[in-house]
C-alpha cells in the first residue's frame, strides 16, 4: 500500500504518514539505519502490542517539532546512540518493554530517559557481555522456544548455539521452522539474542 494524505484529516500530513508506519509496521529492518523518526515509529508498534493501546501524542507540530521527538532525542542521546548505529536505541527499547513491570502503560517517552532506568539497562548490558554456553536462557525465551518441538528441549545459550552453529554450517539455517525460529529471535529478543551473540559466544 502506498500512503495517501487525507486532506479532511484534523491531523497534519506528517502526523498521518507517521501513525501509518505505526499501523503497517513500516520501519528500516537494519536499525543502524534508523532516525529519530523511525524510532519513534517503532516505539509505538511495541507500545501498541505491549499494551493494547496506541500511544498518544500531543500533535501540537509536526512530528520532527513535537514533544515526543525531543524526548526521544534525549533518549538517543542518553543511552549514547549515534546515526549509523540506531542498533543501540533498538536494543535498549526492547529491554525496556519486556522488563517493564508498571502496573499501568507509562504516558510519554521520558519514562525511558530516566537517570535510573539508563543505569539499570547499562548493568543488564554488562551482565549480558559476560553470558557463556553453561548461561540459562531467560524464561520468556524458553517459552517462546518450547512452541516449536524441534527447540522445545533448549534451555542454554549452549544448547542454542550448537543447534545455531550446526544449522548454519549445513544450510537448513533457511528450511522450516528453524529459519522463522531464528528470524524471530533476533527480531522480538534482540536485546538478548543476536546473530553476534550465536556466533562469537564462547565458553
Amino acid at each position: 500500500m502506498v500512503f495517501k494524505p487525507d486532506p479532511n484529516s484534523l491531523i497534519t500530513k506528517e502526523y498521518q504518514k507517521l501513525l501509518y508506519r505505526v499501523e503497517n509496521k513500516e520501519f528500516p529492518i537494519d536499525a543502524d539505519s534508523w532516525t529519530v523518526s523511525d524510532s519513534l515509529v517503532y516505539l509505538c508498534i511495541k507500545y501498541k502490542e505491549r499494551f493494547n493501546q496506541d500511544f498518544i501524542f500531543t500533535y501540537k507540530d509536526t512530528p520532527s517539532k513535537s514533544f515526543e521527538y525531543k524526548s526521544m532525542s534525549r533518549v538517543w542521546m542518553m543511552t549514547r546512540t549515534k546515526s549509523g548505529n540506531g542498533r543501540l536505541i533498538k536494543d535498549y527499547m526492547d529491554w525496556y518493554f519486556e522488563s517493564y513491570s508498571g502496573k499501568r502503560p507509562f504516558r510519554s517517552i521520558t519514562a525511558l530517559a530516566k537517570i535510573e532506568v539508563i543505569g539499570k539497562y547499562t548493568e543488564y548490558q554488562k551482565a549480558a557481555s559476560i553470558i557463556n554456553t553453561s548461561s540459562k536462557l531467560p524464561d520468556n525465551i524458553k517459552a517462546y522456544l518450547s512452541t516449536y518441538p524441534e527447540t522445545a528441549y533448549i534451555n542454554s545459550f549452549g544448547e542454542l548455539v550448537f543447534m545455531y552453529r550446526a544449522l548454519s554450517t549445513t544450510g537448513r539455517l533457511e528450511t522450516e521452522p528453524y529459519k522463522t525460529v531464528f528470524e524471530n529471535l533476533f527480531i522480538k529478543y534482540s536485546s538478548t539474542i543476536s546473530k553476534d551473540i550465536l556466533e562469537n559466544i564462547t565458553q
